[in-house]
């Protein structure tokens, strides 16, 4: 995402710089709600190697499906073999693909093909994937996205296109952030309580729904409201260096680094742009996706 360049370091958690778990936007509460017992039940209940399971009743998908084109207008898109997630449940998360179709250096980006499916299917089925583990999740995928093309690839694939993002905020120059808040604004009476806000890039083609799961179960609306995937670097940030207009190199920290071995350095890392989680009162507060200091890192492959 063009707002969070350069090597990062993952950060331990600091609630109390962190944004309160709920606000209110004068139409209902959008944001988080703190639940009696641990959040989300996330806590309590954790599978092999420590990750965080959700559980909750068996629902037919076929009722689900059904919900989810509501927010296409009741147009019913072709559902992939991939079962439709649980509707009634605790938490309520929207799932956010953004998916402009003005991308000038390459044409038609976001509906270029990797093994044969292209970049916005390939972050619905991601999507789909995560929230049938996700049980105890009411999940609501939402392609937003200026081009009808892209809107009717977006049906066929299962996630609903409510409507059409503004011409305004379909500029090479919007940041994500914006359309986003515009979003949540937007969909306040149709999704009135949402619980946590997942960005899924559709250009991290790589990106699996055990990714998700990942950042998911390092997600808390009150200790750690704002969790993306990072990617170790290849070398120290402290020895990263920027190269000016006439070619000269500078220390991209400002100093040069001490002369250590590599391995003395601490690891730094990079956001990935594969998966962002926050509650929407973290990005209405913030009005960015990290927050040094605040937002926890989880290390997943690159891609």
């Amino acid at each position: 995402m063009a707002q969070h360049p350069g090597a990062i370091e993952v950060s331990p958690r600091a609630a109390t710089r962190c944004a309160p778990a709920t606000i209110g936007n004068g139409r209902g509460t959008v944001g988080a709600r703190s639940l009696r017992g641990r959040r989300y039940g996330l806590r309590e209940r954790r599978g092999l190697g420590g990750q965080a399971t959700c559980t909750a009743p068996e629902r037919d998908s076929s009722s689900a499906t059904a919900v989810q084109a509501d927010l296409n207008g009741g147009e019913h898109a072709e559902p992939p073999s991939i079962p439709f997630p649980v509707e009634r449940a605790t938490v309520s998360v929207l799932i956010v693909i953004p998916a402009r179709g003005g991308s000038k250096r390459l044409p038609r980006k976001n509906l270029l093909a990797v093994g044969g499916v292209s970049l916005v299917a390939r972050a619905i089925v991601a999507a789909r994937e995560f929230a049938t583990s996700a049980r105890s999740c009411s999940v609501h995928i939402i392609v937003d996205t200026d081009s009808p093309e892209i809107a009717e690839e977006a049906k066929r694939w299962g996630a609903a296109v409510p409507f059409l993002r503004p011409t305004k905020l379909a500029a090479d120059a919007t940041p994500t952030i914006d359309n986003v808040v515009f979003l949540l604004e937007r969909l306040a009476d149709q999704v009135p309580s949402v619980g946590a806000v997942v960005l899924l890039q559709p250009t991290s083609p790589l990106r699996r729904a055990e990714d998700i799961t990942h950042c998911w179960g390092e997600f808390d609306p009150e200790t750690s409201p704002s969790v993306v995937s990072v990617t170790a670097t290849s070398h120290p940030g402290e020895r990263l260096l920027r190269r000016d207009q006439n070619g000269a190199l500078h220390w991209a920290r400002g100093t040069a680094p001490p002369a250590l071995h590599r391995q003395a350095f601490a690891a730094s890392y990079y956001v990935t742009g594969g998966v962002y989680i926050d509650t929407p009162a973290f990005l209405l507060h913030h009005r960015t996706f990290v927050v040094p200091g605040c937002t926890r890192g989880v290390p997943i492959p690159p891609g």
